[in-house]
């Protein structure tokens, strides 16, 4: 008997921790370099977003193919997905 309870604890948990893993991010303020916790508008693994082209001039054409990906997904899930509206302050460096 407890061992079925403590298998159904640690399952129970690992299913709250995947959840809060697909549903939750961090993200790196493009301007102020400030660190907020929020909400995405669609589950993914990625859990840490930021914008390699910051407030510079760059095109996201030039970047090479990592930070391309980068860039896009901090647009997907900050801008277009509105992750700024769902945040929590974390620090600032």
């Amino acid at each position: 008997m407890k061992i079925r309870k403590k298998g159904l604890l640690a399952i129970t948990a690992a299913t709250l921790v995947l959840g809060a893993w697909a549903f939750l991010g961090v993200y790196q303020d493009r301007e102020f370099s400030d660190y907020y916790l929020f909400t995405k508008h669609k589950p993914s693994l990625k859990f840490y977003f930021y914008a390699p082209v910051g407030e510079s001039e760059k095109k996201v054409e030039d970047l090479p193919e990592l930070e391309r990906k980068e860039e896009l997904a901090f647009v997907e899930y900050i801008h277009e997905g509105r992750g700024y509206e769902r945040k929590i302050y974390l620090f600032s460096l």
